[in-house]
């Protein structure tokens, strides 16, 4: 730790325990921020840090100084601060927590040690930061910027709802993992245009309809990294038979709900099911909040064995029917991918076999993993 933040701690009271000294050192550039400048601002950044490189980056800039510790929840923290600008940088980076939430997941899922868990695939662990720029308005501008070019943005955020009564799970969107357009050679512009569309529309509801191993489950993925979408999910029948999922997806600050596998949530009011009225009411009714959109996946045939009012014109933006591919399509879609081309020219596959296929021609062997919808 340098001087400048040095003489701050120095200022505290030697009685401070470890689990308040942070926010004490916190507290303590604030009010020498505030004290600085007739007008301050508060910027927020989510961006994607690796521990190491916010370290260098904040070393090669000798005006600042940096303290790199852990906070009385025991996440690690950085709190950075020039002296010259009265500038002030806090990181808070969830560590611990984020080997938590894994442990919880496989926990949750019932899943072996060879399941998959978000981490990159090269360099150093990086992790999702929470990220605050304090001080004069055209310093915190600039110092934005800076860091905004440095590190990338931390992407879209999944909320996954479980249990009966709808504990809460959250997990960084891979951002490694995106959708190739050829696999989708049945929309009706190309794939970014879509997810522009429909992120324009008015309307809330998009329904996609067809079999397993189409690329449901990645076209939504692809849809939250193009859009930079929060995303709250459930699968919990029991749960979803209740107000909960609506309820913290309308008070919560996600863009998105998605409902996969969502065969039984679909049906006609008049088979029984009671979940559609709730939906109704959301996706265009007093309780619609504006910009928020419902997502189902389905692998039903038709969307004539859907609930009619969730298709009305105004609520659903669009019925997207997936299908299997020729194979002209699969052998695009193994180019675009770099992987082994379909041996069988008459077969209409899956964009799932062609990955699988491809991979195992490549490899040799395709090691087990199991996959978690879009996460």
């Amino acid at each position: 730790m340098s001087n400048d933040l040095a003489a701050l701690s120095a200022s505290l009271a030697s009685s401070i325990h470890h689990d308040t000294w942070f926010a004490a050192l916190t507290d303590r550039v604030r009010a020498e921020v505030l004290t600085r400048h007739r007008v301050v601002v508060t910027e927020p950044l989510r961006l994607r840090v690796e521990l190491a490189r916010w370290r260098d980056w904040f070393a090669s800039r000798p005006d600042w100084s940096l303290y790199v510790g852990t906070d009385h929840l025991m996440r690690t923290v950085a709190l950075g601060f020039e002296v010259g600008s009265g500038t002030s940088v806090r990181l808070k980076l969830d560590l611990s927590a984020r080997r938590a939430e894994n442990d919880r997941l496989r926990e949750i899922l019932q899943l072996g040690e060879d399941a998959h868990t978000p981490e990159p695939r090269n360099g150093g662990v990086i992790f999702p930061a929470e990220i605050s720029v304090l001080g004069a308005p055209e310093h915190v501008r600039g110092l934005s910027a800076q860091l905004r070019a440095a590190f990338a943005p931390a992407g879209s955020t999944v909320h996954w709802l479980y249990g009966d009564h709808g504990q809460t799970l959250t997990l960084p969107l891979r951002e490694d993992l995106r959708p190739l357009p050829q696999m989708f050679p049945f929309l009706p512009c190309p794939l970014a245009d879509y997810y522009d569309a429909y992120t324009r529309s008015s309307a809330a509801i998009l329904l996609l309809i067809g079999p397993p191993g189409t690329g449901k489950t990645s076209f939504i993925r692809g849809f939250l990294q193009h859009a930079g979408h929060d995303a709250m999910v459930s699968y919990g029948p029991k749960l979803l038979e209740t107000d909960v999922p609506l309820t913290e997806f309308l008070t919560s600050t996600a863009d998105v709900f998605v409902m996969e596998d969502a065969d039984a949530m679909l049906t006609p009011r008049q088979s029984g099911n009671t979940l559609m009225h709730r939906l109704l009411s959301v996706s265009d009714g007093l309780v619609t909040l504006a910009g928020k959109k419902i997502i189902f996946s389905t692998n039903l045939d038709s969307p004539a064995e859907v609930d009619p009012a969730l298709l009305r014109p105004g609520r659903c933006f669009d019925v997207l029917r997936f299908r299997l591919l020729g194979y002209g399509e699969a052998c695009a879609l193994a180019e675009a991918a770099g992987l082994t081309a379909p041996s069988d020219p008459a077969r209409r596959i899956s964009a799932a076999e062609v990955f699988h296929a491809g991979e195992a021609g490549r490899a040799g062997k395709l090691p087990l993993r199991s996959s978690i919808g879009f996460v």
